[in-house]
């Protein structure tokens, strides 16, 4: 039985995991969930107790303070060390202060060194180029910063490894998200494509690699499904659903482009993305075949397909964006 703690176990990506290693059970793996929440009574926590009652235990922890979370891994040796870590840490919102994701991510991987973890996975976010590292700023920073923090105790012992995933698909369900479909479309150039990514594929990599850690040891997987344009994107949505994706009318998203930073940050990162990686500036070819190798990842047309048939679960706000921010220029 090999014991996985994962941060971050009630949203989108750690849920995925989950589901990835429990859903349904195999017998030749044989996992157990150790699911950090800061609350285990919140509706997240108690439902994920109810879907996995002998294959997952909810532990309290908070990543501010490292004696909480290494009370979790003295508790765990009782019971068998824990053997994997899967780091996913909640986004503090666009423009937002993001010491305190780099600071929770540092203890947790200083904690996971401390313990002997056999496999770190640590998801981050899919970079804009090199030429941009430099002025990488706020949560791009911190992540980075934690990438790097786990190189520096790699080369005392710590096998990890990063994901960097793409630009998530779910960004695109609600109202929200047909606000986030218009704003791509009229903010970007029709000719850039963008990196996509659904968050059931980040947990399946994720899996992969701890089925086999060794071959992913010391290595950034960068996850995408596709990289396609706005317009290609639309194409995919009808040809799987039927339906056009849903957007708010051009003058609607023109108006939220002019009072908000995040959203125009959002489209002038993309392009930075797709310039660099179509100069040559950063290739990533490797490291998405490498995600493609732990699991082969859908395209956006096999992602739409999927989720047509999916019942979503309530999850408001996951990725921090809100109507009200978007409005008053807040995000």
């Amino acid at each position: 039985m090999r014991n996985i703690l994962v941060a971050g176990a009630t949203g989108k990506q750690g849920q995925a995991l989950i589901r990835a290693l429990l859903d349904p059970p195999a017998a030749e793996d044989g996992w157990h969930i150790y699911a950090l929440t800061r609350r285990a009574s919140s509706p997240a926590a108690v439902r994920l107790t109810e879907t996995y009652p002998a294959g997952l235990t909810i532990v309290e922890g908070d990543l501010e303070e490292k004696e909480s979370i290494a009370k979790i891994f003295e508790d765990v040796k009782k019971s068998g060390a824990i053997w994997g870590v899967f780091c996913v840490l909640a986004f503090p919102g666009m423009g937002a202060d993001a010491s305190g994701e780099e600071r929770q991510g540092k203890n947790l991987v200083d904690v996971s060194f401390d313990f002997g973890v056999k496999a770190f996975i640590y998801s981050s976010a899919m970079r804009m180029g090199p030429k941009s590292e430099s002025t990488l700023e706020l949560s791009h920073k911190a992540k980075r910063n934690i990438e790097n923090h786990c190189i520096d105790l790699g080369n005392k012992g710590l096998n990890w490894t990063t994901l960097q995933p793409g630009f998530f698909l779910e960004n695109f369900d609600g109202f929200v998200g047909s606000i986030g479909v218009a704003l791509l479309k009229n903010g970007l150039k029709p000719e850039t494509d963008v990196a996509f990514i659904g968050s059931d594929d980040i947990g399946n990599v994720a899996a992969g690699v701890f089925r086999n850690p060794e071959k992913f040891r010391h290595k950034t997987l960068v996850v995408v499904g596709e990289c396609c344009t706005m317009s290609q994107l639309e194409d995919a949505h009808q040809r799987a659903t039927g339906k056009w994706i849903p957007a708010v009318p051009a003058a609607f998203a023109w108006m939220i482009s002019k009072t908000s930073k995040g959203a125009q940050s959002l489209v002038d990162h993309i392009e930075l993305n797709y310039s660099a990686r179509h100069s040559g500036e950063y290739s990533v070819e490797e490291e998405i075949g490498l995600a493609n190798q732990a699991y082969k990842m859908k395209d956006c047309y096999e992602w739409f397909k999927q989720e047509k048939d999916k019942a979503a679960l309530p999850n408001e706000n996951w990725n921090q964006v809100s109507i009200g921010k978007l409005l008053t220029g807040r995000w």
